[in-house]
């Protein structure tokens, strides 16, 4: 995959790629092929909750940037005799927290840094990039908790090239992975506007109907009603 400039390398510079270049395009997402315009809204209908969770990762590395380096430390000095004769059996010492190591900090900041890249590129169109940027962060974090978030976008970079079966196995894979439950109503109704699309009815309903029996209140869930509605 095509690397982006160097300067970009660092995660807080890739993400403010992404908001410049939604900036720029009008929040506009990357064109589907065939001019489904359905296609086009529902990315758009996403865009607002992937622009919050990069929010909260940049937050997690702004917090991590912070933090002290190394490991911490408890004193060994003595205490006095009339110290601990007067002080409670009660009280229970607290484990002090480790602050997170430099290798840690590397690990976490490398992770942003490679979904960030992906993210841009499909944020720009750049489908072929977007669907190698994800599955490498998948190969490399596979229990990231952005990992179903990255299987549901690359999903969407596969449907963009039309390697449907591809992206359907991807979606699946969010439905049956228990770590990544935080994005299977979105992983079901975008097989359900998939099979809808594709005139596979039978499927679309079981999808369906699993969706509302999982996730009744999700709004993935009330969108799709909605747009069902007679007008």
């Amino acid at each position: 995959m095509k690397r982006l400039n160097k300067t970009l390398c660092d995660p807080r510079n890739l993400l403010l790629l992404v908001a410049l270049t939604l900036l720029a395009t009008g929040c506009a997402a990357p064109q589907a092929p065939g001019g489904l315009q359905q296609r086009i809204d529902n990315l758009l209908q996403v865009q607002q909750q992937q622009a919050q969770q990069l929010a909260q990762l940049q937050q997690q590395l702004d917090r991590l940037s912070t933090l002290p380096l190394g490991t911490a430390h408890t004193t060994n000095e003595p205490v006095g005799e009339t110290e601990q004769l007067t002080q409670t059996t009660e009280v229970e010492i607290q484990p002090l927290s480790l602050p997170p190591s430099a290798a840690e900090i590397a690990a976490i900041s490398e992770a942003a840094g490679v979904y960030l890249e992906a993210f841009a590129a499909i944020a720009t169109g750049q489908m072929v990039e977007a669907e190698s940027g994800f599955k490498d962060f998948i190969k490399r974090f596979p229990d990231h908790q952005y990992s179903g978030n990255a299987n549901y976008w690359m999903a969407e970079a596969l449907l963009a090239q039309q390697k449907t079966k591809q992206a359907e196995t991807a979606l699946l894979n969010i439905i049956d992975n228990p770590k990544q439950q935080n994005k299977a109503p979105a992983a079901m109704a975008r097989l359900i506007r998939y099979y809808r699309e594709s005139d596979a009815q039978n499927n679309a309903i079981a999808m369906l109907q699993m969706l509302n029996n999982n996730y009744p209140e999700s709004p993935e869930l009330k969108r799709l009603m909605r747009s069902t509605e007679p007008r």
